[in-house]
């Protein structure tokens, strides 16, 4: 998919893919640009701190703001949620491969006047070694309504 089978609103953040079924690419989703952008183009972009802070004005007392970010540059997620005084309520990381390192974590925040203690859910593990859907993968199928 590129970024023009996709409906992109810079000044609002909102990006909706035109096919449903089609899966966005990862630099698109944390970026808003296609993966063949050059660097300079990507530093004129919302990143995760502007995202957090527009969170931080819109979001409904007791409203979660969910986004997943590079597991290897998890701390910079979490600086730019306390930057924008949001509390991590949840996090997760999600492994593609039983034996392979997680390639992206999932964050829950809310208002600090909202947000309970941290709490870090086992890693979700995508696939088994043997290449087949975890268990605990097909159990998230399952709860969006697929089959297996």
């Amino acid at each position: 998919m590129t970024i023009s089978d996709c409906e992109y609103d810079r000044y609002s953040t909102q990006m909706r893919s035109m096919d449903s079924t089609t899966a966005v690419s990862l630099a698109v989703l944390w970026s808003g640009l296609g993966p063949t952008e050059s660097r300079d183009n990507l530093h004129t972009w919302p990143l995760i701190f502007d995202y957090a802070r527009a969170a931080k004005r819109h979001l409904a007392s007791g409203g979660l703001f969910v986004f997943c970010f590079p597991t290897p540059q998890k701390q910079r997620a979490i600086k730019a949620v306390a930057a924008a005084e949001l509390g991590v309520e949840r996090m997760r990381d999600v492994i593609p491969r039983a034996g392979l390192p997680a390639l992206f974590s999932l964050f829950a925040c809310r208002h600090l006047d909202d947000a309970a203690e941290c709490v870090v859910d086992a890693p979700l593990v995508v696939r088994g070694e043997d290449g087949e859907l975890s268990e605990a993968m097909q159990q998230v199928r399952r709860g969006f309504g697929f089959a297996g």
